[in-house]
């Protein structure tokens, strides 16, 4: 798979605007040859949406980006308009001229400066999504720090994960240091399920928020591949090799001694005790 990830820094609540952009980029990315391009979570119509959630939603993708959807995989991320009329945080695969599948952010995220719940319905499930290039599972934001979510994806046979963020940073002490966390936490994923992770994060400042970018891709032996600049717009493009994943299996057994059976009985032990 050559992916390419761009930091994209969309102008809030321009869907229009944001459209045009990611059409540019999805132009580049089919000239230099790649195969899936991938955006940052909300990158049709920015972050901080408030009350006019309901105004930039989508009930249907648009068709220009079906379109070219036939010549490059495109994994994006907007504000849905679902089945009961209310708002999700929502990441689509497209591919084809279809849409392939779609995951609605489940944790949603409620504290500092982010109140999505007043935004947003939560979703409720981690979906497998079936590509040419084998199983893929997307996240969203914060739901790369929730281990369930991570598992439950690995166990069904995902092989790359991606998560689409819009990470805010301040600098304290080395710029290195900024979402230092979030690489920490995809490097043990990587390593724990034995898979790729592909965090895509955009750039750009919003309402007094400053997005990071420094989008970057972990191979499945914890290894970082590549990754973008700091707090600048642009891109990286990463091949990935599936033997990487049987070889870091082979290496680090984590993934096949895993006992189902037995997380599955503790859970339900815990369940059954907090009632």
């Amino acid at each position: 798979m050559k992916l390419y990830i761009d930091q994209i820094k969309p102008k809030l609540g321009n869907r229009a605007y944001n459209l045009e952009t990611m059409l540019q980029v999805i132009d580049r990315a089919i000239d230099e040859k790649n195969e899936v391009v991938v955006f940052p979570e909300l990158s049709l119509t920015g972050h901080s949406l408030e009350d006019i959630a309901f105004e930039v939603g989508i009930d249907k993708v648009p068709q220009e980006l079906l379109e070219k959807s036939k010549e490059i995989d495109i994994i994006f991320g907007a504000v849905e308009i679902g089945e009961e009329d209310y708002p999700y945080n929502t990441a689509y695969y497209l591919s084809e001229g279809k849409v392939l599948g779609k995951h609605r952010k489940v944790y949603l995220s409620d504290y500092g400066y982010s109140t999505e719940s007043r935004c947003f319905m939560k979703g409720n499930s981690f979906d497998v999504i079936e590509t040419k290039f084998g199983k893929i599972g997307i996240l969203l934001g914060d739901e790369i720090y929730h281990q369930s979510a991570q598992y439950i994806l690995a166990q069904k046979g995902v092989k790359y994960l991606f998560n689409l963020i819009n990470g805010v940073g301040t600098l304290k002490g080395d710029k290195e240091n900024v979402g230092s966390n979030t690489k920490l936490v995809a490097k043990a994923n990587s390593v724990m399920n034995g898979i790729f992770t592909i965090v895509a994060n955009r750039a750009g400042v919003e309402d007094g928020l400053a997005f990071y970018g420094n989008s970057f891709v972990v191979s499945p032996d914890g290894n970082i591949c590549i990754e973008g600049e700091y707090f600048k717009e642009g891109n990286i493009t990463c091949n990935l090799d599936e033997g990487e994943i049987r070889r870091a299996r082979t290496k680090y057994p984590f993934f096949k001694s895993e006992d189902r059976r037995l997380t599955v009985c503790e859970v339900l032990s815990l369940e059954k005790k907090s009632k």
